[in-house]
């Protein structure tokens, strides 16, 4: 999904347009919303003249204009994103590429890795370098979400393999993720096939339903990287909340258990075995007794259950993860506390079944020879097979190539979903019909990004032309020159207003807003891509 390009750190990576098309259409409700996902670049450029140029200070009461001067400063940044409405307007009305500059932290790192020559503001390279870290760092985190939330269908093996790009031959579109021209492409096929009677609209569809067998085979590769309990181990995606560590020690822990069951076991039919006129009673359950139901109840279904009960403890997927963009102080708190909470009690679980294990086998060291390699095999026995179940749920139920079970319509859910039967065709299904409710014309925000000040404006305006008729209260509302300023009065009028100080928090929320020039057609934005 991501690689590598010839570009200095840290917009060194960057994410396919396959994949991003996949994320943003079954990760990202603004997407579903606007149709948008990347900000053009005379749009970025738009945005960094409005925070320069809509900087303003109150001090002592009197409200005084500072003027742009075509860079942005870490206190003009501040000034214009600590606005409550201001974050409001980004997070409705701007891509959610733009969404990670309501983080705190993530702006003040923006001065620090992307202040090139250090004169303490980011000018419009400098800035175009930012908001392409800012794209790909937003898509990281819906990456993060689809990987803990057991997401099947990733867009991968489709178009041309970017591997070893340089920056010479790395388009535009590439750095800014822009997904028009794979929006196209997967809007006309998606097309053709409709016409030529695909029943990728059903809710149950069943036959040979994967037409595209190489994005099966690496998205299915991808999948049992991220989520099987031995490939995850070396193979593992770098922007999985679940590092390899983890999964290491996850994994030592595991084997502890089943080398421990078995050793019990072993312990067990010793003590109960009895010789009776030369014939072998043991007072021990059946399912005990017998190798094959011991192996499957007691080590290898306890352990798939124990490696996704660490899973879901130290990725701690919905309540332990926010997008700090948009969450408020209270939820951001509390999913720090559960993260904490999840790491400590997975922790505990690794060090308590590897130190039982140990304290159970120093204890009964004398019914354990090395010789007795039975122990040992049913350990690893009983691991193998969950390997290759894992393996077997994942062909046969996720990614199931003849038979599939959910919802298809954008933007909704089904409880059928949880099943998870045939989740990549579906998933793969709804990110096509995706596209045919995107529409082609692709709207300028420039435009949208200016009205934001305006419509403050006339808010403001009412106020403070209290008492005067309605009729001069309307002109001056339309944009009527101040005779000294060059200025209307709805434009004095917000400048005027003063800027909503809050403290900042250490993940603040902050946000940054938009610049000069967009049309909104019926009070919104036009879906387009």
């Amino acid at each position: 999904m991501n690689y590598r390009i010839d570009r200095k750190e840290p917009n060194d990576v960057i994410m396919h347009a396959s994949s991003t098309l996949a994320l943003v259409c079954l990760g990202d409700p603004q997407f579903l919303k606007t149709g948008r996902w990347s900000l053009t670049q005379e749009e970025r450029k738009a945005l960094l003249h409005r925070m320069d140029h809509l900087t303003y200070e109150r001090a002592e009461g009197d409200s005084e204009e500072t003027r742009g001067d075509g860079t942005l400063s870490k206190e003009d940044f501040i000034n214009f994103c600590a606005d409550d409405d201001h974050r409001r307007w980004v997070l409705e009305e701007l891509p959610s590429c733009a969404h990670g500059l309501a983080c705190t932290a993530l702006m003040s790192q923006a001065f620090e890795h992307f202040d090139s020559n250090h004169d303490k503001v980011l000018d419009e390279k400098e800035w175009d370098l930012f908001m392409d870290f800012v794209s790909q760092l937003r898509l990281r985190y819906l990456q993060q979400m689809a990987l803990v939330t057991f997401r099947a269908y990733f867009g991968r093996g489709q178009g041309v393999c970017h591997s070893g790009q340089t920056q010479s031959n790395v388009t535009k579109s590439d750095s800014n993720c822009n997904v028009k021209d794979t929006v196209q492409e997967v809007r006309k096929s998606t097309t053709t096939r409709l016409k030529e009677g695909s029943h990728m609209e059903n809710m149950f569809q069943y036959g040979v339903i994967v037409k595209d067998w190489k994005g099966w085979r690496s998205d299915l590769y991808y999948y049992s990287a991220n989520v099987h309990p031995l490939h995850g181990i070396w193979a593992c995606c770098h922007n999985n909340r679940l590092a390899r560590s983890e999964r290491f020690m996850m994994e030592l822990s595991i084997l502890c258990y089943c080398f421990w069951m078995a050793h019990e076991r072993h312990r067990l039919i010793d003590e109960h075995t009895e010789y009776f006129l030369g014939v072998i009673v043991r007072d021990i359950p059946w399912w005990l007794e017998n190798d094959r139901y011991f192996t499957w109840l007691c080590v290898t279904i306890p352990g798939m259950i124990i490696f996704y009960i660490q899973f879901f403890l130290f990725t701690t997927p919905y309540i332990g993860t926010v997008d700090e963009s948009s969450a408020n102080h209270s939820l951001i708190r509390r999913a720090n506390m559960v993260t904490r909470i999840g790491d400590f009690l997975g922790n505990a679980l690794v060090l308590g079944l590897i130190t039982g294990a140990a304290i159970r086998l120093v204890l009964y060291s004398d019914t354990f020879d090395l010789a007795e390699t039975k122990i040992i095999y049913q350990t690893i026995f009983g691991r193998l097979s969950a390997y290759f179940a894992a393996w077997a749920l994942m062909v046969g139920v996720y990614f199931n190539p003849f038979v599939a079970l959910g919802s298809t319509k954008p933007g909704t859910t089904s409880i059928v979903d949880l099943l998870g039967i045939g989740q990549w065709s579906m998933e793969k299904s709804k990110v096509e019909l995706t596209t045919l409710i995107l529409q082609d014309k692709e709207v300028d925000l420039r435009t949208t990004i200016n009205s934001h000040g305006a419509r403050k404006s006339m808010s403001n305006v009412e106020e403070l032309l209290k008492g005067q008729d309605e009729e001069k209260e309307t002109e001056s509302q339309c944009s009527i020159a101040d005779e000294d300023g060059g200025l209307s009065v709805a434009e004095k009028a917000f400048m005027e207003r003063p800027i909503c100080k809050k403290p900042q928090s250490p993940i603040s929320m902050i946000i940054p807003l938009g610049d000069p020039d967009v049309s909104v057609v019926n009070g919104r934005i036009i879906m387009s891509v």
